[in-house]
């Protein structure tokens, strides 16, 4: 009985370590797979956020290419905005900028000063730019700032194309 007591307590021991032991490399590769899976998924994300926001761009760009093609120039500057505005309508404002970044038009005033300053706004001038603008109002939220230039690449600048894209859009 003694012995069978014996082996029994070494087998009842072994086979604790081992259920340990498979429980512990299970939850290891648990672990690794849902992070594997959770970054995939970021990517993913990102990705599509890029697209969107780059197909935003792009609407601009054409815009800013149309503007340049049509050749009456009694269209003022501001409807033009606004007609840019109703068929890209999650860009909540949008504003023309002159050479050194003062507002020519914009369809929200206040917006446009907000602007002044940024160090992102002589590399728009010559290339499209997306940056960040954090706001230090309370009662206004972050936005991604688009810019696209004024001016073809091979010209000098004229100028910056810009507008919002609200954070609350981004979330969504």
């Amino acid at each position: 009985a003694a012995v069978g007591w014996s082996v029994f307590a070494v087998v009842l021991v072994g086979t604790l370590l081992a259920a340990e032991l498979a429980a512990d490399q299970a939850g290891r590769r648990m672990r690794a797979d849902t992070q594997a899976q959770l970054s995939q998924t970021a990517g993913q994300t990102a990705d599509a956020l890029l697209a969107q926001v780059h197909v935003r761009l792009a609407a601009m760009q054409a815009a800013v290419a149309q503007w340049q093609l049509d050749a009456s120039a009694d269209k003022v500057a501001a409807d033009r905005l606004r007609a840019l505005q109703r068929t890209q309508p999650e860009l909540s404002w949008l504003g023309l900028l002159d050479g050194s970044g003062q507002p020519l038009a914009s369809t929200d005033s206040g917006a446009a000063a907000a602007l002044a300053g940024q160090s992102w706004l002589l590399q728009a001038a010559r290339a499209p730019v997306v940056a960040l603008h954090r706001s230090h109002d309370a009662n206004v939220s972050d936005a991604l700032v688009l810019a696209v230039p004024l001016a073809p690449p091979d010209a000098p600048p004229a100028g910056t194309l810009v507008a919002h894209l609200p954070w609350l859009w981004l979330q969504a």
